[in-house]
């Protein structure tokens, strides 16, 4: 000790002594360990590692229970098709637009794989309940059930 000063490396503070030279200080008074934190690698790899964990279980809990349907067994149509198209402007996807009652839905079949936009024609009437995959499809001189499907 030098001084009345005692300086801890790499722990951020000094402390100053308020006794003379040549007296024995109480080890109680001293501080006794540095607390810096993530000093070690290890401690950073710990942490890291912890962290991933948090977003995988995260990730994983959203996602199950979720089947490849993207959302569409939510979905509710029940209406005429007036439209059907490829929106070019958007990166080409198979567009339906369903004119129900009150207003007008569309319908995005460019994930959709059991050729239900193929198979549909303008002035078809459309009946899905939320829920379900099943689409009904009239037109006149036809009246069937199709169930779409993901790859």
């Amino acid at each position: 000790m030098q001084g009345g000063v005692r300086c801890y490396a790499n722990c951020g503070f000094s402390f100053r002594s308020s006794m003379s030279f040549g007296q024995e200080r109480s080890p109680k008074f001293a501080p006794t360990t540095c607390t810096n934190r993530y000093n070690t690698p290890l401690q950073l790899l710990i942490s890291f590692l912890g962290v991933l964990v948090f977003f995988v279980i995260f990730n994983y809990t959203n996602r199950s229970g979720e089947d490849d349907s993207y959302g569409y067994s939510d979905n509710e149509y029940l209406g005429t098709i007036t439209k059907k198209f490829i929106d070019r402007n958007n990166h080409s996807y198979q567009m339906v637009i369903i004119q129900e009652e009150y207003k007008e839905k569309s319908l995005v079949l460019n994930v959709e794989t059991s050729g239900l936009y193929e198979f549909l024609q303008v002035n078809d009437s459309i009946i899905k309940k939320s829920g379900t995959l099943e689409v009904r499809v009239i037109r006149e001189d036809l009246d069937t059930t199709l169930v779409m499907t993901f790859d």
